[in-house]
């Protein structure tokens, strides 16, 4: 029989100086499978082997499948399995080793999972071993079995029963004896390979016995561990020097020799995770770094031993920062003298004796989850740097570099809907609506979770290319690790949405989130059972955060397999999506938008870039006065991406000359200046040669190279790819003719970042095998628009132009057609030019024309001025007439779609000849709208005015029309700076003194957004004036004004004006002039101010006083002058209690400088006084005060205040206290608190130990332990819960027996707060320490306790959950479960139910199936909640028995708990047996009872899909009971593919005249899932009755009612209505426009899906409906031969067109062309016409404009 525990083998024990197993640990862990395909020729029937293995495989386990499996056949005796392994090993020869190296790697990785086992063990030798060997220690290379038992080694030596017997004392064993193939008697031990021992003494002989050796295991460092060296570059010669020595001598050593390398998220979860010891090299280069501080941080909470040693610093330096706390007590080896020019041997010998000394300490693997969350918060903290696009060496930290993208959200639909339903007229409707919708309001980062209302956060965040996106969840992945914000989540996982599409997910393979989660961020992927189902609730209970960046990137990829990993994300209960708008096909209730930078922000960007990089600030400035004299450049500079571009080439590429900087001229400019960089690096040009080259000389050098990312982007974008793989690579070579071997600095030009598809540092390194992906995908798309441009002027042209009628509509193409328009513009061939527009302009062209619209502007903007594209002048000038007659039309959609497209237009917009067009137009008096002019002109960038327009401005600020006068202000106040002339000043000057409040307010806000050029004496006095004014929004305004217009409004008269006003003025005039007054002392901080309020602090009006107080305290540091402080100090001792403490707030707020001994002592007074606020507001002032605070009257007075009856009082004292000790933590603080704790007030103690317990650590002295667990046993019940609370804040600790004890005793306690704190204390404890004695402590109180003390008991190891799941706890709620007592038999259903699989024993399922038949009705409902979350293990048919019993129940608690369980267990339970209990169940009188078993029938699945099941459901929409029909509904939908028969859809409808809102929704709900089977005449006449008829009660408007209903309803009727509602032709208005515009706002219907049911139903009633989608989603509809393409957001989508339907189409064609209004699209460019020619002015353009007509509508 093969023998594992006796050495046979001629060679035991291998040389220790070289492993024969180095570099197995670079395997990828596989299955068993894939491990042993290496040896199968090895070992005969291994295949047979490893089936067997497998199918031992039992759950609960930590092991995985195959990793549990490895150990099994490692044991099987017969196989000769494990003799051949250590002869393999023991040969020393590495190559015949190999084949076994995944095998290792797969046992290895197991067996560092169990725990580690310190004792004696046995082994044997058949032989007596010679006693006279010198060496006396062994490297034992082998796997080595040994036993606990020697008895077990003893029958194996041989006949004779001599031999050697090895006593061995490990530290490092594995014990393995419950994944043997063999008894769990032979107790067996494994010693890793490469384990080292030493014998410590000759044999002992004994007559006709075995020779008995004794042996310890001195190797330190077991398998799979290593010495990490962590050092700074400074030592890393030396470092160097210490790796080999050490490797040298077979010590496994880890250190990461490219320290220049800003990831070191290798160092922690390679270098830190899997080390043994820590040997740290200190210096003060070390101190500095903040990355050697994140690993020894991370080392020391992950309770690795340090050692550290000293290097070349002076003999007087000592750390005395970061460092100081890890090696308090830890002795520093001294290396000082160290260095490899000398003799170390010494030093070296040194080192290596303390490492063999040192004895590793296993980590617990309950921690193995929680270290995985640390390491990716570390990756996190660690990825805080901000790469430079163009020169990614260079970085800087994100919380420096990130600028406050401003993030802004809409507002609420509660808000929209109050203002509608306020009305009665439809045009005021419109109006309203067209107000607020999409109104912004700014919002924090760590906030924007507070505008979901619901229990799940979704978000979805816009922004357009370049803007910041990815920067944004980089920086809120940054914060959180920080623990800035977001504290809620255990998680935050940043998944780049790209990444999907690479080659980690597998097309064949179905990946759930654990999954994505494990292929993103776990180094180590062998994850058990448990943790994995961990992993799951943590998703699904919402622990764990998701931010999904770029859904526009894959949103059009098709393949299933992605698109299934897509809806799994999207599920996740809390995620953020970031998106492109205009990719965007998600539905979110909350939307938010990134827009770029303010002004303000390009500021401060230029200003810290330049001073990041070392420049002198006249760059900075340089460059600022660059960009604001080129209103074009500027434009583009506040999106993120461009501004850094121009930042990086400012130095590089002369500006000063470029007058017009388009985005293509940007990106061109960027591609010469990478070329030129990639000459000089990679080509090794000299900077002198490549000045000497203009631009064509540099592409032309470059040409292979470009010609090849031209391909790659191009082919990456026709392909839908944006992870750029092997294949595409050999594509792009192929067809640029530039290959990889001729050009092998292809992949290095700049452009291009390398995906490596593993974790840590193991991948492929050979290039073209590797996945690649452009640095931005603005990039991309800009490399294959010069990829198209090149084709359109080549052999290819018929190629490109076809790709460009095809895709022309196409969102994902957006960037690059505007790109591609720029390029041409550029072109010297003008056939280039008309090749692109031809493909543009012609067929096939969108029926809805909106998308047309848009792509012409676009990409005219992008070639405006022309260069080469002279008859782009004919294009403005069709724009011109669109303009003029969407404005002159009167159409608010045709109006909003210009103005949203121009909106980022500003080559256009600034064209003399579009705005001549706008004052013509604004003008005619013809025209009935000119308000409309004037809005248009807010909303679009004029940075460049003409002077007729600054005119019209002027004329309108004189109109007679309030609402003209107004909107002019807006239209000034947007222009900003480029319109202040003297005239528009002196007309806001009028308007400042109007008595029309709207006009007034606009006035102001105009004179604000214009600045300090705006700030004349006119305008100031008439802001002075405004301020006067009795209107509360007049005086706002103003207010704001005087801020922003700067330092000139700090004059004598309008301080003077403004403190006058302060003085006398009622609390909101008072309010508003303190901000202007601290907003104008922000910009000029002039005496006058100070003095203003210092006059006001002698008041005789406390309520002036008290706002005085507030103002200098909202000025801080500016007001720190001894008479302010005199000041307060005065009113620290007023009668009046408000000015006493606002007097306390400003101190705070002033800082610092107050904390002098006149103000402490004036603090010491307040906190005498007889209020309450007064007291509160001076504890609050002393701990914002520090350290200076900390004095023995102080610290006596907040003791004194901890006796107060104001509870306000002593928790501010307690808050002062514990923020005291935080900054210096006093002796005599703690001291106060134990002498508290000895009060005999019950408030007091009880204050004083929720002031240790806050405290923490800091208080974890023996005194203050003592004093709280001498609290734990008073009579009062308030002190006893507070005891438990804080000795839960110092846990770690005080978790000493007697404390537990203490807890154990509370337990007992009469008081529910008081058992319920012992409890909660007891969880605390079981988590971080003594989870043994805790365990052992519940146990004894579940045996001995009564049983209120035994329910309790249970309760606290329930909350524990998994950690508390021994076989001991098991067992012992095993007996509570039996108990006769109700209570405790119910608390250990809930316990065993939370501890999960791992108490899901036989035993305790056989348990809780006895508590069912309990006749208690709460252990019956705690028997069903246990069974549901011990997961599968009781999906048992005894189970589902046992429940089928429990449905016929006369306890309807019971039945209805029985039901929810039946629902858990799934489709396991659809037998038809259950199926007939529910439906019996569902016959119950009780609501409950049939409510939960009408959900429990829909969620079995096809099964359940019955006539009988149909039909009980049916019959349930017919129920009085609200809950029922609810259910009912909820049900069938989720058996709709089987239940949406007629009869089915007729329930529905008759549900849907409910009067119950809930069964409304669901029957709504249930018609809208059902979808177009649904989409009947009948269904929507039915719908369109029942909303009447609710309407009609109601007496308001239709659209009025909609916006009013529950928000469920409403969204269910929208939609249905909005199928067929559209009976009004003219969709510019009409109540079922506006009920449409929010469904399909909401995307709650697809444009696509309306224009298919039209087409292939040939039903007319959906063709307006169909239009008006399309319409308002920028939906695309063209004609390509005998089908529609649809071009949405998902990309483009194709409907057949069947025979007989060209009517339908036709009667489309007309409806579209009447939706915008008769808008003529067709343009015609004559080639052969000038370049300029000035369009004729004979007919103004309203009348004009009004008679243009449709050609084809005309037919």
């Amino acid at each position: 029989m093969e023998n594992r525990f006796v050495d046979t083998s001629d060679t035991l024990y291998g040389d220790e100086s070289t492993s024969p197993i180095y570099g197995y640990q670079d395997q990828v862990i596989t299955t068993l499978e894939e491990a042993i395909q290496g040896i199968r020729h090895e070992i005969l029937r291994i295949d047979d082997y490893v089936t067997q293995a497998k199918q031992k495989y039992r759950r609960p386990c930590i092991l995985t499948e195959d990793e549990f499996a490895s150990i099994y056949l490692y044991t099987m005796t017969g196989s000769g399995f494990s003799s051949r392994l250590n002869g393999r090993l023991r040969a020393m020869d590495k190559g015949p080793l190999k084949p076994w190296f995944p095998y290792l790697k797969l046992f290895i990785t197991a067996l560092n999972k169990l725990p580690s086992f310190k004792g004696i063990v046995w082994r044997g030798r058949p032989e007596i071993i010679d006693a006279n060997s010198d060496d006396k220690h062994e490297t034992w290379w082998g796997v080595t079995s040994t036993s606990k038992d020697p008895k077990i080694v003893e029958p194996y030596l041989g006949k004779s029963g001599t031999g050697t017997i090895y006593a061995i004392e490990v530290i490092n064993g594995k014990d393995i004896s419950q994944y043997s193939a063999v008894l769990s008697q032979e107790q067996e031990i494994i010693l890793m390979p490469g384990t080292r021992v030493h014998r410590k003494s000759e044999p002992v002989e004994i007559v006709n016995k075995p020779f008995l050796y004794s042996f310890e295991e001195c190797t330190s460092i077991p398998q799979g561990k290593h010495v990490m060296l962590s050092y700074e570059n400074n030592d890393k010669a030396v470092v160097l020097e210490i790796y080999q020595y050490l490797y040298n001598r077979s010590i496994p050593v880890w250190f990461d020799e490219n320290r220049s390398n800003n990831n070191i998220y290798d160092s922690l979860a390679i270098g830190v995770e899997n080390a043994a010891f820590v040997v740290c090299f200190l210096s003060p280069e070390y101190e500095s770094s903040a990355r050697s501080q994140i690993e020894l941080e991370y080392a020391q909470k992950r309770h690795k031993k340090i050692i550290p040693c000293l290097t070349k610093t002076e003999e007087t330096w000592r750390s005395i920062r970061w460092l100081s706390p890890i090696l308090e007590g830890v002795k520093q080896e001294n290396f000082r003298h160290f260095s490899p020019s000398n003799d170390i041997d010494s030093e070296m010998d040194y080192l290596l004796l303390i490492l063999q000394k040192m004895v590793y300490v296993p980590e617990e693997n309950s921690e193995r989850l929680n270290i995985r969350f640390e390491l990716i918060k570390y990756e996190y903290l660690c990825n805080s740097k901000i790469e430079r696009f163009m020169n990614p060496a260079v970085t800087f930290p994100i919380d420096q570099s990130y600028i406050n993208l401003v993030i802004v959200e809409t507002k609420e639909t509660r808000e929209k809907e109050g203002k509608l339903k306020e009305t009665q007229n439809i045009g005021t409707i419109l109006g309203t609506y067209e107000d607020i919708y999409g109104s912004k309001t700014p919002i924090e980062v760590k906030d924007i979770f507070e505008k979901c209302k619901d229990q799940n956060k979704r978000i979805l965040v816009f922004g357009r290319a370049g803007i910041g996106k990815s920067t944004f969840c980089r920086y809120a992945a940054y914060q959180w690790a920080t623990s800035a914000i977001w504290s809620e989540y255990e998680l935050v996982v940043v998944v780049p949405l790209r990444s999907l599409t690479g080659p980690k997910y597998n097309a064949n393979k179905e990946y759930n989130l654990v999954d994505i989660l494990i292929n993103q961020y776990f180094f180590d992927r062998s994850l058990s059972t448990e943790e994995k189902n961990t992993l799951e609730n943590k998703i699904h209970t919402g622990r764990i955060l998701w931010l999904l960046d770029g859904y526009d990137e894959i949103v059009q990829e098709t393949s299933l397999h992605l698109q299934n990993l897509l809806e799994r994300l999207l599920k996740t209960p809390h995620h953020i999506v970031t998106s492109r708008p205009y990719m965007n096909t998600l539905s979110y209730f909350v939307h938010m938008e990134i827009t770029g930078f303010t002004k303000e922000n390009v500021n401060n960007y230029i200003k810290l870039f330049f001073t990041q990089l070392g420049n002198s600030s006249h760059k900075g400035d340089n460059l600022l006065n660059f960009l604001r004299s080129k209103p074009k450049i500027w434009g583009i500079a506040h999106i993120p991406i461009n501004l850094e571009l121009i930042c990086s080439t400012w130095s590089n590429i002369d500006w000063t000359q470029t007058k017009t900087v388009t985005i293509t001229i940007l990106y061109d400019r960027l591609t010469e200046w990478i070329c030129r960089r990639y000459l000089e690096k990679q080509k090794k040009m000299s900077p002198i040669e490549t000045t000497r080259m203009d631009k064509t000389d540099v592409y032309d050098e470059c040409r292979k190279e470009l010609a090849f990312l031209e391909n790659l982007a191009f082919q990456g974008m026709e392909n839908n790819v944006i992870l750029l793989g092997p294949q595409l690579l050999k594509e792009a070579q192929k067809e640029s003719r530039c290959k990889l071997k001729e050009c092998p600095n292809l992949f290095n030009v700049g452009l291009l970042k390398s995906y490596d598809s593993n974790s840590g540092s193991i991948g492929t390194r050979i290039e073209a095998d590797k996945h690649y992906y452009f640095v931005h995908l603005s990039f991309q798309e800009h490399f294959a628009a010069r990829y198209l441009a090149n084709a359109l002027s080549n052999t290819k042209r018929d190629q490109a132009t076809q790709f460009i009628r095809e895709n022309k509509y196409n969102r994902r193409y957006q960037l690059l057609f505007t790109f591609l328009s720029g390029l041409l513009n550029e072109d010297q061939e003008p056939k280039c030019n008309r090749a692109f527009w031809d493909a543009v302009l012609n067929e096939p062209l969108d029926i809805i024309g909106v998308r047309h619209v848009a792509l012409v502007i676009q990409c005219l903007d992008e070639a405006v001025p022309a260069q080469t594209f002279i008859e782009s002048q004919q294009l403005l000038e069709k724009i011109t007439q669109w303009l003029e007659y969407a404005l002159s039309s009167g159409s608010q959609y045709l109006s909003n779609l210009l103005t949203q497209t121009l909106r980022t237009c500003h080559a256009i917009c600034n064209e003399p000849r579009f705005q001549q067009s706008i004052v013509q137009l604004f003008n005619n008096q013809l025209f009935p709208n000119r308000n409309m002019v004037l809005s248009f002109i807010s909303n679009i960038p004029l940075t460049n005015p003409i002077e007729p327009l600054l005119l019209a401005l002027r004329e309108a600020l004189k109109s007679h029309d309030r609402r003209v006068r107004s909107s002019a202000c807006d239209a000034v106040g947007r222009m900003g700076e480029k319109a202040v002339t003297k005239e528009l000043i002196d007309g806001l000057v009028e308007a400042l003194k109007t008595d029309d409040g709207l006009v007034r307010s606009s006035a102001c806000d105009a004179v604000g957004c214009m600045g300090e050029k705006a700030a004349t004496k006119e305008v100031i006095d008439g802001l002075l004036q405004a301020f006067r004014s009795d209107d509360g929004p007049v005086r706002s305004s103003a207010c704001d004004a005087l801020v922003n217009i700067g330092e000139k409004t700090a004059t004598k008269e309008v301080v003077d004006g403004l403190l006058e006003a302060f003085k006398r003025g009622d609390g909101w005039v008072r309010s508003e002039a303190c901000d202007a007054l601290v907003g104008i002392i922000e910009k000029a901080a002039t005496k006058e101010v100070i003095d203003g309020f210092l006059e006001a602090l002698r008041s005789d009006n406390y309520s002036v006083r008290s706002s005085a107080c507030d103002a200098l305290g909202r000025m801080g540091e500016r007001a720190a002058t001894k008479e302010v402080i005199d000041g307060l100090l005065k009113a620290l001792r007023s009668d009046d209690g408000p000015v006493r403490s606002s007097a306390c707030d400003a101190l705070v707020n002033i800082g610092e400088k107050a904390a002098t001994k006149e103000v402490i002592d004036g603090l010491l007074e307040a906190l005498r006084s007889d209020d309450g606020l007064v007291r509160s507001s001076a504890c609050n002032a002393v701990v914002h005060i520090g350290e200076k605070a900390a004095t023995k009257e102080v610290i006596d007075g907040l003791l004194k205040a901890l006796k107060s009856d104001n509870y306000a009082v002593r928790s501010s004292a307690c808050d002062a206290l514990v923020g005291i000790i935080e900054k210096a933590a006093t002796k005599e603080v703690i001291d106060g608190f134990l002498e508290a704790l000895r009060s005999d007030d019950g408030r007091v103690r009880s204050s004083a130990c929720d002031a240790l317990g806050r405290m923490g650590e800091k208080a974890a002295t023996k005194e203050a332990i003592d004093g709280i667990r001498e609290a734990l046993k008073s009579d009062d019940d308030r002190v006893r819960s507070e005891a438990c609370d804080a000795l839960v804040g110092i846990i770690e600790k005080a978790a000493t027996k007697e404390v537990i004890d203490g807890f154990l005793e509370a337990l007992k306690s009469d008081n529910y707060a008081v058992r319920s704190s012992a409890c909660n204390a007891l969880v605390h404890i079981g988590e971080k320490a003594a989870t043994k004695e805790v365990i052992d402590g519940l146990l004894k109180a579940l045996r001995i306790g009564d049983g209120r003390v035994r329910s309790n008991a249970c309760y606290a190891l329930g909350r524990m959950g998994e950690k508390a799941a021994t076989k001991e706890a098991i067992d012992g709620l095993l007996e509570a479960l039996k108990s006769d007592d109700g209570l405790v038999r119910s608390s250990a259903c809930d316990a065993v139910g939370r501890m999960g699989e791992k108490a899901a024993t036989k035993e305790v399922i056989d348990g809780l199936l006895e508590a069912l038949k309990s006749d208690g009705g709460w252990v019956r409902i705690g028997a069903c909640w246990a069974l549901v979350h011990i997961g599968e293990k009781a999906a048992t048919k005894e189970v589902i028995d046992g429940l089928l019993e429990a449905l016929k129940s006369d306890d309807d608690g019971v039945r209805s708990s029985a039901c929810k369980a039946l629902v858990h267990i799934g489709e396991k339970a659809a037998t038809k047996e259950v199926i007939d209990g529910l439906l019996e169940a569902f016959r119950s009188d009780n609501y409950s009872v049939r409510s939960s078993a009408c959900y429990a029938l829909g969620r079995m699945g096809e099964k359940a899909a019955t006539k009988e099941v149909i039909d009980g459901l049916l019959e349930a929409l017919k129920s009085d009971g609200g809950w029922v029909r609810s259910s009912a509904c909820d049900s069938l939908v989720g058996i709709i593919e089987k239940a949406a028969t007629k009869e089915v859809i007729d329930g529905f409808l008759e549900a849907a005249r409910s009067d119950n809102y809930s069964v409304r929704s669901e029957a709504c709900d249930a018609l809208v899932q059902i979808g177009e089977k649904a989409a009947m005449k009948e269904v929507i006449i039915g719908l369109g009755c029942a909303l009447e008829c609710e309407w009609s009660k109601k007496q308001v408007s239709l659209a009025a009612y909609a916006f009013a209903m529950d928000e469920r309803v409403r969204r269910c009727l929208i939609v249905m209505s909005a199928l067929g509602a559209f009976w009004d032709p003219d969709v510019k208005s009409g109540e079922a426009g506006m009920i449409a515009t929010e469904c399909v706002h909401r995307r709650l219907i697809s444009p696509v899906r309306l224009i298919k049911v039209c087409i292939e139903s040939g039903e007319q009633m959906f063709l307006h409906g169909a239009i008006y989608a399309c319409f308002i989603t920028e939906t695309a509809v063209a004609i390509h031969g005998s089908c529609l393409c649809v071009f949405d957001n998902e990309g483009v989508r194709k409907i057949y067109i069947p025979s007989g339907s060209e009517s339908l189409v036709d009667e489309l064609r007309k409806v579209a062309c009447r939706a915008i209004s008769q808008l003529d699209l067709k343009v015609h460019i004559d080639w052969n016409r000038p370049g300029k020619r000035k369009l004729s002015d004979n007919a103004n353009p309203y009348e004009r404009g009004r008679k243009s007509k449709c050609r084809k509508c005309s037919k």
